[in-house]
């Protein structure tokens, strides 16, 4: 459970910055401060991506390779670089041409490191990363992931493992190995002395797996689940809670008990490997020439809109260190759930119109921390669909220290949302997203008068290289209410719009590189009455 009276605000510095600064997207959330020659251990890149050529990156003088994610054999969607280390490292990228002036970043970087050109005549830049830091470089979509080693990684041999390869799974090979994997994670769920299912490096294609109690599915580096193209592989729940969804990872047991579904509790998937979710096998990309979202962009998708990780009523339940990526649909649709995390996360999902990020839908005491995101839509939205009367009230949901880029806004609250409540948001840079509460354009599934509500939300150290809305109403819902609402030592590059708000209190915002410092600097504020406004 988060205690959000014990959320601090860090020390930001840097939030002035004048033409011609070097700008970094870095997220950064537990620092060192021992300075140590670090081991570095690259990560290795998924066996069809292709190494970049355009950006080449080294940390402490080792090479890390770069990857890029083509999936419509194009041109790169996202490029990524991720490694281990143990303690600060100087990391040199090359991209872009020798004459450039600046490279194109974007930082909020605690301890005011900004990179430094290494020679005029190169194009090579020089910064220093530490363990669990992010970097965004916004001209070439790379993302440089920095973690912190995985000290409490599972040996093959130890005796609460279960081996995928001791029960027969073969990597690399056509075949699903749906039934094996989900034998080894029942067995798992079966034997108290067994709760981690370990996968080793190499391909294995599956279709939809089901969690259990207890269990932990970890993904050594090099280890590739990725969704089959056979759609019998991806299994529909056709219970009344379900209605038909399907998914490639459910944190929901596949059985319905007396008419509820009974919650995976105190599982989690861990490790460096990746989820690749075959997306781009069933959405079709562009209808006469035109890229956009509708049914039949879904035309073939036998998978009927498959989250690539669906929880339901999950409860202390985490995802950390993998790469989710290439979903059907939304990547993560996390419904009436308690205590369900995401650390360390990169979510690769920018192919297609309708990949969310990573998505709460009526859940409590739950957490983003330390994550990267590229999507086709929203990177990180709060919902409240009440599938089949599933769910509540979004309650004391935080999200820090995390980067969102792509379509869509990076944070959103709608369009089917009623409730949100003890909400913070610190530390996040939103890359060309907007922060929004857009609410009213699906009606909300409740007895009674649609009041959305908005109740104790605080941004701290937020940039939001877009437009910060709140209160953009539809004709779906009979009203609107926000109360309590601080911002704290932020930027937004784009206009502010409060509206139907009671008790906003604002502290050290900067809006178009102007400091606000009275209701004269925000005239999308309708009711000026309502904030208190103070200059930082």
């Amino acid at each position: 459970m988060i205690d959000h009276s014990l959320v601090k605000s860090p020390t930001v510095r840097g939030w002035s910055l004048g033409r011609g600064t070097v700008l970094i997207a870095l997220a950064c959330s537990s620092f060192s401060t021992v300075e140590a020659r670090a081991e570095v251990t690259p990560m290795p890149l998924v066996p069809w991506d292709k190494e970049a050529t355009e950006v080449k990156v080294t940390a402490d003088g080792k090479p890390i390779p770069v990857g890029e994610w083509v999936p419509s054999g194009k041109v790169p969607y996202v490029r990524y670089c991720h490694f281990d280390t143990d303690a600060p490292v100087t990391v040199i990228v090359t991209q872009g041409r020798p004459g450039d002036k600046e490279l194109a970043l974007a930082t909020n970087d605690r301890t005011g490191v900004l990179p430094e050109r290494m020679d005029p005549k190169t194009a090579a830049w020089r910064f220093t990363m530490r363990p669990n830091t992010k970097v965004f470089l916004k001209s070439t979509k790379t993302f440089i992931v920095a973690s912190a080693p995985d000290k409490k990684a599972p040996k093959p041999g130890d005796t609460t493992v279960v081996n995928v390869a001791d029960l027969g799974v073969k990597p690399d090979v056509r075949e699903p190995s749906t039934k094996a994997i989900q034998k080894a994670i029942d067995a798992a769920g079966r034997d108290p002395a067994k709760k981690v299912v370990y996968v080793p490096a190499g391909v294995y294609t599956s279709g939809t797996l089901f969690m259990r109690d207890g269990v932990t599915l970890y993904l050594a580096p090099g280890a590739v689940l990725r969704g089959s193209e056979d759609a019998a592989e991806w299994q529909h729940r056709a219970g009344p809670h379900y209605d038909g969804t399907s998914a490639f990872l459910f944190f929901g047991n596949d059985i319905e008990k007396d008419g509820k579904v009974v919650g995976v509790r105190n599982a989690a998937v861990l490790g460096r490997g990746v989820i690749d979710g075959w997306g781009h096998h069933f959405r079709r990309e562009f209808v006469d020439d035109k890229r956009g979202n509708n049914p039949y962009y879904y035309e073939g998708d036998k998978t009927q809109k498959a989250r690539l990780v669906f929880a339901m009523s999950a409860e202390n339940c985490r995802i950390e260190g993998v790469t989710l990526r290439n979903p059907v649909f939304w990547t993560t649709h996390v419904l009436a759930s308690k205590a369900f995390d995401f650390t360390d996360v990169k979510v690769y999902a920018n192919f297609r119109l309708n990949n969310d990020g990573l998505n709460y839908d009526g859940c409590t005491d739950s957490k983003i921390d330390n994550c990267v995101m590229i999507t086709g839509d929203d990177s990180h939205c709060l919902k409240n669909e009440y599938v089949n009367g599933l769910g509540g009230p979004n309650k004391r949901i935080r999200m820090a220290n995390s980067i969102t880029a792509g379509f869509g806004m990076g944070i959103k609250f709608g369009w089917a949302f009623h409730q949100a409540h003890d909400c913070v948001y610190e530390n996040n840079w939103l890359v060309g997203g907007n922060f929004g509460i857009h609410v009213g354009r699906k009606p909300i599934r409740v007895a009674g008068p649609k009041i959305a509500e908005v109740v104790n939300l605080t941004l701290r150290d937020m940039v939001i290289e877009g437009d910060l809305s709140v209160a953009v109403v539809g004709k779906a819902i009979d009203g609107y209410k926000l109360e309590n609402l601080r911002i704290e030592n932020s930027r937004v590059t784009g206009k502010v719009e409060i509206r139907n708000a009671k008790g906003v209190f604002i502290n050290g915002l900067t809006v178009a590189g102007k400091l606000a410092q009275g209701a004269g600097d925000l005239p999308g504020v309708t009711d000026s009455t309502a904030v208190t406004i103070m200059a930082k």
